[in-house]
């Protein structure tokens, strides 16, 4: 029952991550998003794999690398977050893969690089059946190395936040964040432990305390999944997106009226043009011409204007303006005050310069 809760609550996460990705948050947050993607996998195979007994090596296999798999993707969105930019996952980080393809290989020729006591038990923790000797040695000998690199990342994640978090610009609310890391760590590590206790069972306990334990542990589990939604920046981002929607449905009519009288009157062509003369032509504050434009378009003023002269451009440049004149002189034409900032704008929205555009017609 806590695998098929906790595949429903992922589901539910991820798909409100995924419309909350933007151009201002995916340098983090789409590392979130493949982080509870990818346990929303672990959870679909745990909850219908199970069902398919052929080969169930193989999907032992696949989660195990999917958990760890994870585990690296939360590390880069917490890296990430802190530092203010996107970081490169390095290659380093798929050193588990090879591990745990070598112990699979092994696995197949009955090579154990593990020796266990037969007593030791492997535990039906995630409702996975466990039938067959060779399953049995296989998994016994995954789990031990598979939750060692686990406990690996989330020690880096633990002095990530410990050293660099309070140097970090992009978080704003530290002490919130730094509980709410904490937390998931601690309930991760509790988890791991209570697994490896399980599996050990240093004190001989019976069998219903070890499955009173395996519930127990279950109950972690969906408290881990939940624990996502305490997540204060993701808390915030659902909170921003939600005030940007309202704000943008607030502020329709007044775009429309800023977008009327620039375009209508061409009043982006002049190169002097000011957020002031429009504020004062329409009866707004700079602040209220600021805010719709930047609700409508995602960018400033001077962007939106500079959208406007690119596209006024393109209309020139397909009538075959540059086989008579220059770049200077349709920079100019546009609304510009150099060529170079034509140039570098007209580059930076249409992945391209003017000439080869002109010359690809």
């Amino acid at each position: 029952m806590p695998v098929y809760i906790a595949f429903f609550i992922l589901l539910l996460l991820v798909t409100n991550i995924y419309f909350l990705l933007n151009s201002k948050n995916e340098f983090h947050l789409k590392y979130l998003f493949k982080h509870i993607l990818v346990n929303f996998l672990i959870f679909g195979l745990l909850a219908f794999g199970k069902n398919y007994s052929y080969g169930l090596d193989y999907t032992v296999f696949l989660i195990f690398n999917l958990q760890l798999l994870s585990s690296v993707y939360l590390y880069y969105h917490i890296y990430s977050l802190i530092a203010g930019q996107k970081k490169k996952i390095s290659n380093y980080n798929y050193i588990f893969f090879i591990v745990l393809l070598v112990i699979f290989i092994l696995n197949k020729f009955d090579i154990q690089i593990l020796q266990f006591n037969e007593n030791l038990k492997t535990p039906n923790f995630y409702d996975l059946e466990v039938e067959h000797k060779s399953l049995e040695d296989f998994t016994k000998n995954f789990i031990p190395i598979k939750h060692l690199f686990q406990i690996g990342y989330l020690m880096l994640i633990y002095f990530l936040v410990n050293t660099s978090l309070v140097e970090s610009k992009s978080i704003k609310n530290k002490t919130s964040f730094k509980i709410w890391i904490y937390t998931y760590l601690s309930l991760s590590l509790l988890s791991i432990f209570t697994v490896l206790f399980i599996i050990y069972n240093p004190f001989y306990l019976s069998d219903q305390v070890l499955n009173i334990l395996m519930q127990s542990n279950g109950a972690v589990t969906i408290i881990l999944v939940l624990s996502y939604f305490t997540n204060p920046i993701l808390f915030i981002s659902i909170l921003k997106t939600k005030l940007n929607n309202n704000n943008q449905a607030d502020t329709t009519t007044t775009f429309m009226q800023i977008n009327d009288l620039i375009v209508s009157k061409e009043m982006f062509l002049d190169s002097n043009l000011a957020i002031g003369m429009v504020s004062s032509l329409l009866s707004l504050k700079d602040s209220e011409v600021r805010e719709a434009i930047g609700n409508h378009t995602n960018d400033n003023f001077n962007m939106y204007l500079n959208t406007l002269r690119i596209n006024y451009s393109i209309d020139f440049l397909n009538k075959d303006y540059l086989n008579k004149h220059t770049i200077e002189s349709l920079s100019s034409k546009c609304g510009f005050n150099s060529s170079q900032s034509f140039y570098r704008t007209f580059k930076k929205l249409k992945k391209t310069t003017p000439k080869e555009y002109y010359n690809n017609l």
